[in-house]
């Protein structure tokens, strides 16, 4: 029969893969390179070029960039550096992923170790980490009414839907021009650079999703004298701008996930010619879910006084909101550098990323584990080497206030660093002090049945004669008015104004006096 519908926008998680890729590779140091002689410092970036899915598996193409940072005592210049990239090319099978699946990789570097093969040669091996996710978007119909007739009681209840209104990636692009210091010399050439991002705050506005934060450069340079020690330097360059999402609004709930997807330092000749600029242009990736809680009413029954109707039920899976929060956790703690390097004399600069490694569900919310890694910068007592970076972790747990999760829920978290500090606490011990803030989404998958469709037949009369005109009834544990109703033919309207009630409660043992309303 003729029905009037209503479109559920729906976003359903099929599946999820993790798996683990391994990248192996040897590499010649270039002819305009010195030999090797001391490892330094190593660095990587993943770029996923393409996403391909076909029913399933997914195709994913792309590349590791890594760079290392070395020293030679016997060469004029004793810092040097060398880079270049492994692509990869990986099919993930997958029952559960079809063609018109939304496909989200995410892929992280979970162990990078350069081994010297000798000195004018260098192994590299990568242990990636694929997470896959396989996602259906698809608006669901569900009956609403059965127009033109009157005769049509309807059962409704409410339901608070996350609705997903936003499911993308874009970039936001950040350039700026830094001058070296008056007391720097000028720059011959670039030896080493890395950048952080710290301090990330997404906001979600009209049509636009707002991106805020910190980026820190720290860099090592030649400057144009010879027989000069190397130079360095450090900037901090804020940022906040937004880009274009359409369907967006400031009262929705956003999940975003920022990350540096391509760094470019580059030298620039300042106003009078001379080079002490640089020119910083970083790329930032954000993956973009944003949702709208919705409170959306749901047809769960219907019967009518002229027909017999059958409601086809239909399952419907949906995410409901459990916590949205941004919480932070402070860390402290103290690190000891290799004393193979000599003693720390001074420390430059100090760099990091939180990353999340475990999560647990516990009485009062989430329990996060994780790590800062971090790069800090210090120059040392060696002579011949008297500039370092030392690669660091230091652990950190929080607890995640989110009353009513459970282990069937969905976190996204969401980590970035603020207020990163070092300082001398003893020989060669550091003390280190930052503050990791998780911006925190915690999601509930339920399930339910809605009308999709209603068949009507007329009614069977011998069944019709056999309902009393007229009777009386005795409530019994469960019941509810609603079923009553639809069991003696009439409305709950006209039970209400018989009986005389002022709400559709009822208990067990209550009486009733019921009155068949007759087709």
């Amino acid at each position: 029969m003729e029905t009037a519908k209503s479109f559920i926008h729906m976003n359903n998680l099929k599946g999820q893969i993790v798996t683990q890729l391994t990248l192996d590779d040897d590499f010649n140091v270039p002819d305009i390179n010195a030999d090797i002689e001391k490892y330094i410092t190593k660095d990587a970036l993943v770029h996923i070029e393409s996403v391909k899915a076909s029913e399933g598996r997914v195709n994913i193409r792309g590349r590791m960039d890594f760079k290392i940072l070395y020293g030679c005592s016997s060469d004029k210049k004793i810092i040097h550096s060398m880079g270049n990239s492994i692509p990869f090319d990986e099919i993930i099978n997958g029952d559960k992923i079809g063609n018109n699946d939304v496909v989200n990789v995410k892929c992280t570097i979970d162990d990078l170790n350069i081994g010297i093969i000798n000195t004018r040669k260098i192994s590299v091996k990568a242990v990636l980490t694929l997470n896959v996710s396989a996602e259906q978007v698809h608006d669901i119909e569900a009956v609403e009414e059965i127009p033109e007739d009157d005769s049509v009681n309807y059962l409704r209840r409410k339901e608070q839907i996350m609705q997903i209104v936003v499911n993308k990636k874009d970039t936001y692009r950040i350039r700026e021009d830094i001058e070296l210091s008056a007391n720097k010399p000028n720059i011959s050439e670039i030896l080493w650079s890395t950048v952080a991002l710290n301090n990330i705050s997404t906001r979600l506005y009209p049509e636009k999703v707002g991106v805020s934060g910190e980026l820190m450069l720290f860099m090592l340079y030649d400057d144009e004298e010879e027989d000069t020690p190397v130079q360095w330097m450090e900037a901090s360059v804020p940022f906040d701008g937004s880009i274009d999402v359409s369907g967006c609004d400031e009262d929705m709930l956003g999940d975003i996930e920022t990350s540096i997807s391509s760094v470019n330092v580059n030298i620039k000749p300042d106003y009078d010619g001379e080079q002490r600029m640089v020119e910083l242009e970083v790329v930032l990736e954000l993956a973009m879910r944003v949702y709208k809680e919705d409170e959306v009413s749901i047809l769960s029954d219907v019967y009518s006084l002229k027909n017999e109707l059958t409601p086809v039920y239909q399952e419907l899976s949906y995410s409901t909101l459990v916590t949205k929060n941004i919480s932070k956790c402070k860390i402290n703690d103290k690190l000891r550098l290799d004393k193979d390097s000599g003693h720390v004399l001074q420390l430059l600069s100090a760099q990091g990323a939180a990353c999340i490694e475990d999560v647990f569900v516990e009485d009062k919310g989430l329990r996060v584990e994780g790590i800062v890694k971090m790069k800090i910068m210090y120059v040392s007592s060696d002579d011949k080497m008297p500039l370092n970076i030392a690669d660091e972790v230091v652990p950190f747990s929080h607890l995640i206030e989110a009353q009513g999760v459970t282990e069937q829920s969905m976190s996204f978290i969401r980590p970035s660093l603020e207020q990163i500090s070092t300082v001398m606490s003893g020989n060669n011990e550091i003390e280190v002090k930052c503050s990791a803030v998780l911006d925190t989404l915690v999601l509930d998958n339920k399930s339910s049945k809605f009308i999709k469709e209603v068949q009507s037949v007329p009614f069977d009369l011998k069944k019709l004669q056999n309902i009393p005109s007229m009777a009386g009834y005795v409530v019994k544990e469960r019941d509810t008015l609603w079923e009553i109703a639809k069991r003696y033919c009439t409305t709950i309207q006209s039970i209400m104004k018989i009986n005389e009630m002022k709400s559709e409660n009822i208990n067990k043992g209550d009486m009733l006096v019921i009155i068949k309303e007759t087709p």
